[in-house]
């Protein structure tokens, strides 16, 4: 797509705090800042091990961002995050993930018939509760 879109069947649509716009597509997320854009595939380069450059699924949705700034994400029925500061993507987890939101700077997401909260300092999902 040239310098646009990483795809043109935009899913999600985000402003992170730095005020870049991010567009979750069936293909990746693309990143405009106002000059430029970004794109990011998980074909593009890297392997999916520790902090990676590139994205661990293709379809994301869910856009949005915690009360540290941080960008998370699903992809595939994965959860991501992207850490702001050093500009790098992390698997939260890899699977089974309905939905996400966020509320006062919290991360809740669905995961399969549970609800969980993000915790930063794991870098991982708590549990909250069964959903059914």
């Amino acid at each position: 797509m040239g310098e646009g879109l990483s795809q043109t069947s935009v899913m999600s649509i985000h402003q992170d705090i730095l005020g870049r716009m991010w567009f979750g597509t069936r293909e990746g997320i693309t990143i405009y800042d106002g000059n430029n854009t970004i794109v990011y595939k998980p074909w593009a380069n890297g392997e999916n091990r520790g902090p990676m450059k590139v994205l661990y699924g293709n379809e994301c949705d869910f856009i949005r961002s915690n009360r540290e700034g941080d960008v998370f994400f699903r992809t595939d029925g994965a959860l991501m995050r992207y850490d702001i500061r050093k500009q790098e993507f992390h698997i939260v987890r890899t699977n089974g993930v309905r939905t996400l939101s966020a509320y006062k700077g919290d991360i809740w997401s669905v995961v399969e018939d549970s609800l969980f909260t993000y915790d930063p300092k794991g870098d991982s999902l708590q549990f909250r509760a069964k959903t059914n």
